[in-house]
């Protein structure tokens, strides 16, 4: 044998030497080493599959909630739905049955127009904008008169109650009263209001000393000095007293129940052929003298907010203090001198003219000006004067959550307190007034109930 031969078999038998024994080194590391890891890393795959696992479980299982919440939902809606179409349909019979005179709709009388201005100004004048009130409007104007009112502009809103031939009754029965209706322009509903508002600035602002816009169920008056006029009379006084001029009063609001009434009152306008008109009575009673009843108020009383609050805990509805058909009181009106406003508005002016900014030391507020604890001016607002009152409003604007509201507030909240100071102070005159004015109707055999 060569030397070269026993060469390579000697590299040979050394190159299998070597490789059995990396083969065994390879098998040791990765029997101490490689399997272990590879346990570990699939012990951790493991664990990430089942947290996969148990995020798409979470994600099933939120998904079936969402999807029963819906259905609860829609559920509820439906259940709701079918709640307002069951008193809907409770009250049809009612609301189809023959209407009362007051009630029913009559064919529109011809547009009436603008008052002419007169050469004097009027002390006080009153805007309004109303539809088929005229149940309630005399004793709405014979009180502001009372209060110091000589002028009254009211803005037909498509009314079907006759309410123009007021014109000619107050023209026939009373001129000094300076009654006008005038037509509301035809636009939507916030639209109008806006209008009114500045066409009763614009067009009579000039002729006036002072001016009120305010709604027909708002009743403004001044306890402390009876009545508004009086209250003019003492302005310089006040201003002595505010140390600036007063260019506008502010009038809280304190809503009132229907204190249990459920019919409207029963007044109408009648023409007869001669062209003579009466405003007829059958057995209606005033709100005056029927309505005494109001949600607590602690702007006027401060010791009522105990009250109003253990009752706004206790009613539901009463929680949304936003929504003006659950418990919370409406901001109110104002009086105020147009000559010195810029920009009228609806609860006070928005901007006054140089020199007279629109800011507390230019108003006299019942917390400035309050003399022995009596508000300056104050607003009594008969917004719930009937539960017939309150369907007619719901059937008209469509939403029947508002006359179950009513249902639910009118008695426990809107009736807690019994407030008859301004009957007390004024039924006696305001009766007397109506007296003269209304005509007794067929259908009320015991007499005016006044």
């Amino acid at each position: 044998i060569s030397t070269t031969s026993l060469s390579l078999a000697l590299v040979m038998v050394i190159s299998l030497s070597m490789g059995v024994i990396l083969f065994q080194i390879s098998d040791t590391y990765q029997k101490d080493n490689w399997y272990p890891r590879e346990s570990a890393l699939f012990k951790a795959s493991e664990t990430h599959a089942e947290a996969h696992l148990a995020a798409a479980q979470n994600r099933a299982e939120m998904a079936e909630l969402e999807a029963k919440a819906a259905r609860l939902d829609a559920a509820e809606q439906k259940a709701a739905r079918q709640k307002a179409e069951a008193e809907a349909e409770k009250y049809r019979a009612y609301a189809e049955r023959p209407l009362s005179p007051a009630q029913a709709v009559i064919e529109p009388l011809p547009e009436t127009p603008r008052p002419v201005e007169a050469k004097t100004k009027f002390f006080l004048t009153i805007c309004t904008m109303v539809k088929n009130d005229v149940p309630y409007i005399v004793e709405w104007i014979e009180f502001l008169r009372l209060q110091g009112v000589d002028r009254f502009i009211i803005y037909n809103d498509g009314s079907a109650d006759r309410l123009p031939l007021l014109n000619q009754f107050y023209a026939q029965r009373d001129p000094d009263a300076h009654v006008y209706v005038v037509n509301g322009p035809n636009v939507t509903l916030w639209e109008r209001l806006n209008n009114v508002i500045k066409d009763c600035f614009r067009d009579y602002g000039n002729s006036t000393e002072w001016m009120m816009i305010a709604d027909s169920d708002e009743f403004i008056h001044a306890p402390y000095y009876g009545t508004i006029r009086n209250l003019i009379h003492h302005l310089p006084e006040l201003e002595k007293k505010a140390q600036h001029p007063v260019s506008c009063f502010t009038a809280p609001c304190s809503t009132f129940s229907s204190s249990g009434r459920q019919h409207r009152f029963q007044y109408r306008l009648e023409q007869a052929a001669d062209g003579a008109v009466s405003y007829v009575n059958d057995c209606g009673l005033q709100l005056m003298l029927n309505n005494v009843l109001r949600g607590p108020d602690p702007r006027r009383v401060p010791s009522e907010q105990a009250l109003k609050d253990e009752l706004t805990a206790r009613i539901d509805t009463c929680k949304d203090q936003g929504d003006s058909t659950g418990c919370g009181q409406t901001p109110g009106k104002s009086i105020f001198r147009p000559d010195r406003v810029l920009i009228p508005d609806v609860h006070a002016p928005r901007q006054m003219k140089e020199g007279f900014n629109p800011g507390l030391h230019n108003f006299l507020t019942p917390g400035q000006g309050a003399l022995d604890g009596a508000y300056i001016l104050h607003c009594n607002h008969f917004y719930k004067r009937s539960y017939e009152d309150a369907y007619l409003k719901a059937a008209q604007w469509g939403r029947w959550q508002h006359l179950e509201t009513f249902n639910k507030t009118d008695g426990p909240y809107w009736s807690a307190v019994r407030d008859d100071w301004a009957q007390r102070t004024w039924h006696h005159q305001l009766s007397l007034r109506m007296r003269r004015l209304a005509t007794l109707g067929a259908g009320c055999p015991d007499g005016l109930a006044l």
